[in-house]
């Protein structure tokens, strides 16, 4: 026997909040590219020179020279990036927000119960039978049927025929034959 000692609320993400968070991590994985990826620059004569990354500049004087504001520019993009993805998470949060349900906590003192869950959602308490085990749930016939009822006897009629479609009177269903002149 299941005896309710307290209940507890659970907030859950709704689907725009959950879309703006996974706009918001690719946001943050641009930002890790833009930090980690190595910076390249085309010289005049057409050589490539490494200029290192957002995350280590070059620290020699003459790599400095050559690529100057280069690995700066990379660093802000990150940065941007980074932020622009919070902005995103945190603003999608907020416009759509969270679902909140209240969930009962049992004592459940059978140690036999298969189902130790400790929480349990008020319409999966209403569904436990007195032992606390799980009993299934079934609606009527009626209700789900879409169909009208009818009787097993009527099914094996074969004097009743349906028809599909529109009948040709004088054709057996074939096109007339092309004749040539």
């Amino acid at each position: 026997m299941s005896n309710p000692v307290a209940s507890r609320t659970v907030h859950s993400p709704r689907t725009g909040t959950k879309v703006a968070v996974l706009v918001g991590l690719v946001f943050l994985v641009l930002a890790a590219y833009w930090y980690w990826v190595p910076v390249t620059f085309l010289s005049n004569n057409g050589q490539i020179f490494g200029c290192g990354s957002a995350a280590s500049p070059p620290t020699e004087k003459f790599p400095q020279n050559v690529c100057r504001e280069l690995p700066s520019t990379y660093e802000k993009r990150a940065l941007f990036s980074a932020l622009a993805g919070v902005a995103v998470a945190l603003v999608g949060a907020a416009l759509f927000g969270f679902d909140r349900r209240e969930e009962e906590l049992d004592a459940d003192d059978d140690d036999d119960d298969d189902d130790d869950r400790p929480a349990r959602s008020k319409s999966q308490a209403r569904r436990r039978s007195a032992k606390g085990t799980r009993r299934p749930v079934r609606a009527d016939d009626d209700d789900w049927d879409d169909e009208d009822d009818w009787d097993d006897e009527d099914a094996d009629d074969t004097s009743v025929k349906t028809e599909r479609g529109p009948r040709r009177q004088g054709t057996s269903g074939s096109k007339p034959r092309r004749t040539e002149r």
